[in-house]
């Protein structure tokens, strides 16, 4: 017994033995045309192995390959479609002795594959994925089944090319791992790789986790739970950085080239959205296009992602809780919201806007608007703002832009606009607003700015108010300066106005702007105002002061209400420096004509006028209606809503006495040529 026993240990130690021998002396690279041929059959294409082939027995049949080549098909700019700088592949033992291959990591170090479509139209991948046939090598060698425990790649560069277009994908540092590949199973895997696109420049660092499950019927997986994220960084433009994250349920058709999102869950730019897509040419560029929603979000957090930063509003509240649903529609260069059906604090809007990228971002867009509150959104006064509101030069430099805005009804202040519509367009650094239309009641308002921001911002203001009721315009006007007592005017009003504006704030705007502004008004009552008891009142004080004696009933009761009925009121404002000046602003009447010189500073919010009222007395007969005939001046100044009106009487004073000197010279004179022409005689 112990003589069979030494006798098998020395045959198991003989085998050993010489199975060691054969390894040492047996080198793969004699069999590098077997194993090429082998890796055409599954790929379709010429491979070449230019560097080793290590092999290992214990405790895995283990293969180390170096400098792989794929070799590209022609017509193609490169002659390398992919290439591995280093190939590692482990195998099990006994299964082999089953025909099973379970292979127990499959790592590839520094893969470099080149995606092109040449400018016929056709690309160098299709064949590579359609030919390759696994189960031509597994039915040849008479494989029953075959398992990997994980796939790695390592640092690998991914260039996708369009050579038509000029654009590029790069898909660099790419690091992929699996868990291990069994039929039926989900397979876990992570990536983690940097984008470049050339057009427009961008870069982004991605990382997506998922479990991919792979289709029977079809060359295809399933993604389970894919959570996506990306931090993106763009050179130029207001668009610095952008953060996307994305958790989504995604089926993957690798034969057709697409895949769809499910219950997608999108964060980006301050936004959170929702919806299902369809994503089409996920081996070239992805068009994704699908219902997508928006939910609540603040207008003023997502423009700050673009440089723009809004003014603070008079209602705190204004464009802060903005939603909407559109068709959504990207390919990573341009972004379109179509059939947006959205509520801006509460107000429907509908309309589309589309963004595509390149060296200058393109906008288009049209928005249908129910109703705006306009001073909910008009800037609150220096005064209450931490900073000023600045115009978006670099925004406006870096985009060409056109679109339109309907607004069925606007209402500022007590002022109701109807079919409100602004045409705008941004075209090379240059904006303009033209037109600008409104309707209230039966009048019409017309108007165009444009600011040119290609160097230092200036800009153009047109302005035309034609058959204005001056209850919807004047009246609120005076009253936000003069307060609740105000003048009122009944009438229809015309005004132009024509200005040049430089700057980049809105407070220098104001302290530049330069030009003319036109008011005329025919045929009107001013109401709050008594002509005839103010001029009376003025010949009764003047009376009182120089001791002439009048009657108390010479002075009416005062009546503020019956109103004044004047032919014209007609002036021209010229606007510099932020100070509006007039020297011919002239109220024409049967009663009187008033004329008003001075001027509001606009920055400072004050008013100062010299008011002069000159009475048509028919036929004076005595001194008092003399008096009342003659110009009477007012001194008009104060801050907005607290102004005060003082007669001056030094002034009048001078002014009546030179009268009634005159006039006391002139009887004189004819009392002596009287006493003359009697003694005559």
């Amino acid at each position: 017994m112990k003589r069979i026993l030494k006798i098998l240990l020395g045959l198991i130690l003989l085998i050993v033995l010489g199975l060691g021998a054969f390894l040492y002396a047996f080198d793969a690279n004699d069999y590098k045309q077997e194993i090429t041929d082998l890796a055409q059959m599954v790929t379709g294409r010429s491979i070449s192995i230019n560097g080793n082939i290590d092999i290992s027995v214990y405790p895995w049949i283990g293969l180390k390959v170096d400098n792989v080549v794929v070799n590209n098909n022609q017509g193609f700019s490169q002659t390398k479609f992919a290439s591995i700088d280093q190939f590692d592949i482990k195998i099990k033992i006994l299964p082999l002795l089953s025909k099973k291959i379970e292979i127990d990591e499959l790592v590839m170090t520094r893969l470099n594959m080149a995606l092109e479509k040449n400018a016929e139209g056709k690309n160098n991948w299709s064949d590579f994925i359609m030919t390759s046939d696994a189960g031509v090598v597994g039915s040849k060698y008479g494989l029953t089944s075959f398992m990997v425990q994980g796939v790695e790649l390592v640092d690998a560069n991914i260039i996708w090319k369009d050579t038509a277009s000029g654009k590029q994908f790069d898909i660099l540092a790419l690091n992929l791992s699996t868990e291990a590949i069994i039929n039926g199973q989900p397979l876990p895997v992570n990536i983690k790789t940097r984008i470049k696109s050339n057009q427009p420049v961008w870069q982004a660092a991605v990382v997506v986790k998922s479990q991919l499950v792979f289709k029977d019927e079809y060359p295809g997986f399933n993604a389970k739970g894919m959570q996506l994220a990306a931090n993106a960084v763009f050179p130029s433009g207001n668009l610095k950085k952008v953060s996307f994250s994305m958790v989504a349920d995604s089926d993957v058709n690798l034969d057709a080239h697409t895949a769809s999102l499910k219950n997608a869950r999108i964060k980006t730019l301050g936004l959170m959205m929702g919806g299902d897509f369809n994503v089409e040419n996920i081996f070239s560029v992805p068009v994704i296009r699908g219902p997508l929603k928006v939910e609540t979000f603040e207008a003023a957090v997502l423009m700050k992602n673009f440089d723009v930063e809004l003014p603070k509003m008079k209602n705190a509240n204004s464009l802060k809780a903005i939603e909407f649903s559109s068709s959504f529609q990207t390919n990573f260069t341009s972004i379109y919201f179509d059939k947006i059906d959205a509520q801006v604090d509460g107000k429907k809007v509908d309309g589309f806007i589309r963004i595509d990228g390149g060296d200058k971002t393109q906008i288009r867009y049209t928005f249908n608007v129910d109703k705006i509150e306009l001073n909910d959104y008009m800037p609150r006064n220096e005064g209450d703002e931490d900073r000023r509101w600045s115009l978006p030069v670099e925004f406006i430099r870096s985009v060409d832009l056109e679109g339109k805005i309907d607004v069925a009804s606007v209402s500022a202040s007590d002022v109701e606009l109807k079919a409100f519509n602004i045409t705008s367009s941004i075209k090379d650094g240059v904006l303009t607003l033209n037109p600008v239309r409104a309707k209230v009641d039966d009048s019409s308002l017309s108007s165009a700015l444009q600011i040119n921001a290609q160097t230092d911002p200036v800009g153009k203001l047109l302005f035309k108010a034609q058959n204005i009721n001056t209850n919807d315009s004047i009246n609120p006007w005076l009253n936000s300066v003069l307060g609740e007592d105000v003048i009122k005017i009944d009438g229809i009003a015309e005004l132009d106005m024509d200005l040049k504006l430089k700057g980049i704030d809105y407070k220098s705007m104001k302290n530049t702007a330069q030009g003319l502004v036109k008011l005329n008004i025919g045929k009107m009552t001013m109401h709050g105002v008594d002509l005839d008891h103010a001029s009376r009142s003025v010949v009764v004080n003047f009376a009182n002061k120089n001791n002439f004696r009048t009657r108390a009933s010479y002075v009416s009761e005062i009546n503020l209400d019956k109103g004044e009925e004047f032919d014209s009121l007609a002036g021209t404002f010229n606007l510099s420096y932020g100070k509006l000046t007039t020297k011919d602003l002239l109220l024409k009447s049967r009663l009187a004509d008033i004329q008003l010189t001075g001027n509001i500073d606009l920055l400072k919010e004050v008013l100062g006028y010299k008011i002069t009222l000159d009475m048509h007395v028919e036929n004076p007969s005595d001194i008092r209606d003399k008096l009342r005939d003659h110009p009477m001046e007012y001194n008009a100044r104060g801050t907005y809503r607290r102004v005060a009106c003082d007669f001056d009487y030094t002034r009048y004073d001078h002014l009546v006495s030179r009268m009634l000197t005159i006039e006391a010279k002139a009887r004189r004179i004819q009392e002596m040529k009287k006493r003359q022409s009697g003694a005559s005689f």
